[in-house]
């Protein structure tokens, strides 16, 4: 009888832990409008850095924050004569300084944004369902010490149900 010992070998073994798996984060954020005609709205969010230890790597993550600030115009909702003033125009801009910083420089990213709500029937704004469409256009990186500069575009499309589908009904 042959009894072969084998021996376990680990290519690579470290142990790692960390005391902060989520960073400090904080969001303030203020609107102001006129019911059913246009609305004005920013907000400033703040992510403390942090470091992270992973597979053996470490992770430095810069403090970032991101200022937004946006809005939404609604000609008349009660105009049956005429579909685009019924139609809600939004509008929007951010700059985020980014949390990465590569070689000194930080990877920062800003853009602008514009859509429409098209109403599938008349309703209020609060209860108005529509398609969406809205394309934001921005920037993001550097070309400083050799890095990469990236402008981009998205496209958005989708359907707004409002809250008809949520509604309890009083009677049955």
């Amino acid at each position: 009888m042959l009894i072969q010992k084998r021996e376990k070998q680990f290519i690579d073994q470290k142990n790692t832990s960390s005391n902060n798996l989520l960073p400090l984060q904080a969001s303030v954020g203020v609107g102001y409008g006129s019911e059913n005609h246009w609305f004005l709205s920013g907000q400033i969010d703040y992510k403390k850095g942090e470091s992270i230890n992973y597979f053996g790597n470490t992770f430095d993550y810069q403090d970032s924050y991101r200022i937004s600030a946006g809005g939404w115009y609604l000609p008349n909702y009660n105009n049956f004569r005429s579909y685009f003033s019924r139609v809600v125009y939004r509008y929007g801009a951010f700059y985020e300084k980014g949390s990465l910083e590569i070689a000194g420089n930080s990877i920062n990213k800003f853009g602008i944004s514009g859509g429409v709500m098209l109403p599938f029937k008349n309703s209020s704004i609060t209860r108005m369902s529509g398609l969406e469409i809205g394309v934001e256009l921005g920037k993001r990186g550097t070309l400083k010490n050799n890095l990469i500069n990236q402008n981009f575009v998205n496209l958005k499309v989708g359907f707004n149900f409002a809250d008809r589908w949520f509604r309890k009904q009083l009677y049955n």
